[in-house]
């Protein structure tokens, strides 16, 4: 569950992880696979369509629809390369059908990345999913209309390669375009179609060697997918407004708690006063700005969005002080932050006007907020709920205090 529960997070390196893992295994394997009976290689070779279909309707259904052009892309080049391409490509069908894939195949890459994620059912969203489709009818149209395109396809002088030199650096400038805007995003959406890239381009780079489209595009497959679970893991069990884990997160980490291992409950100080005065759209950046303050605690906690202002830290298997030492850095750094207060009937209509009004006016108005924290420790033989309703009524206690304070129970 720890696992199910990372996977929910973004940061910047997770998404590569297992892209790259399957790259290497499927670099590795082909020699392996290539040596296998006629009957194992004929049923592997059907494998990417089911694998890739089934990506496609996941990620239409989850609003993933860069990954959904992503696969459908996909499908269509290992479509080309087992029908069009399995005779020499000297010949001119088949090396016309190469020269185009080479070129558009990366073409298509970058408008997924590039395009905006938006709902299946917009229009940005069928344009998204159509790319595929779209690249696939004009490939169809400039064979009808330039059927000796094998002619002008030559591979690079010296190479061990079989990408024309058009091609390769295509590809290549593709593949690292769509790793920037990654790295720009840390969506992991575009690092699936990166890797899409990086499959593509090695089936066509080194097509002769026996097997490797389909070893190659059942990884980019089985990224795509694993994109797609994470995708819905993150909808289960992360808040929507804050990013945080959730409470159904919060009640599966509950399930395997032991005996010592601590559990908070905080709450913001007179949110509903904050609410009244400033709106909810203040309230709303109030606790997107807690909440990031409070998902930088220390001591491995892990912090779960409760409902409402309420929030909950887990650590497990933590000493009490230093836990109590990381919660009161969080609780100082939250009551000394100064947040903005903006005028929304005076939001510039563009991103270009507000920057021109920023640079031009003096800083808005700021606010600060702050949280009351109750702690205490699993019990031996405690249900986790009972200890959490304990650690609220650590919380209550901290309020009757006077606020912006930590009350505990860590006997």
């Amino acid at each position: 569950m720890c696992l199910l529960m990372s996977l929910v997070r973004k940061p910047l390196i997770a998404p590569l992880v297992l892209p790259s893992v399957l790259l290497a295994l499927a670099v590795s394997i082909v020699p392996v696979i290539s040596e296998t009976t006629s009957e194992l290689m004929l049923g592997l070779k059907q494998l990417p369509y089911y694998l890739l279909l089934l990506v496609t309707v996941l990620s239409l259904v989850l609003n993933r629809t860069r990954e959904a052009g992503a696969a459908l892309l996909l499908i269509i080049v290992y479509y080309c390369i087992q029908t069009e391409l399995q005779t020499p490509l000297s010949q001119p069908r088949p090396g016309s059908v190469y020269f185009l894939l080479s070129l558009l195949v990366p073409v298509g890459l970058i408008l997924l990345s590039a395009m905006p994620e938006k709902r299946t059912i917009e229009p940005w969203g069928v344009a998204v999913a159509l790319i595929a489709p779209v690249l696939l009818l004009v490939s169809i149209l400039i064979l009808q209309i330039r059927p000796d395109l094998h002619q002008v396809w030559l591979p690079r002088t010296g190479a061990p390669t079989i990408l024309s030199s058009e091609g390769f650096y295509l590809f290549v400038g593709a593949v690292f375009s769509c790793l920037l805007i990654f790295f720009l995003t840390r969506e992991s959406t575009r690092a699936g179609i990166f890797f899409a890239g990086v499959f593509s381009f090695a089936t066509l780079n080194w097509l002769q060697v026996p097997m490797i489209s389909t070893v190659m595009m059942l990884g980019a497959g089985i990224s795509l997918f694993a994109g797609a679970i994470s995708s819905m893991l993150s909808m289960l069990y992360s808040d929507e407004l804050t990013g945080l884990l959730n409470r159904k997160a919060l009640n599966r980490e509950m399930e395997v708690l032991k005996p010592g291992d601590i559990l908070v409950m905080a709450d913001i100080d007179k949110f509903k006063v904050l609410n009244d005065t400033h709106g909810h759209d203040t309230g709303d950046e109030v606790l997107k700005l807690v909440a990031a303050l409070m998902a930088e605690v220390g001591e491995k906690g892990k912090a779960y969005r409760y409902g409402g202002e309420e929030f909950s830290f887990v650590f497990r298997n933590r000493e009490t002080d230093k836990v109590l030492d990381a919660l009161q850095a969080i609780r100082k750094k939250i009551a000394s932050y100064h947040i903005s207060i903006r005028n929304r009937s005076r939001r510039p209509k563009n991103h270009k006007s507000g920057a021109s009004y920023r640079k031009n006016t003096q800083s808005s108005k700021t606010i600060r907020t702050s949280v009351s924290m109750g702690v205490v420790i699993l019990k031996e033989g405690e249900n986790p709920n009972e200890a959490l309703k304990r650690a609220d009524a650590q919380l209550y206690r901290a309020k009757e205090s006077g606020r912006n304070c930590i009350c505990s129970n860590l006997r």
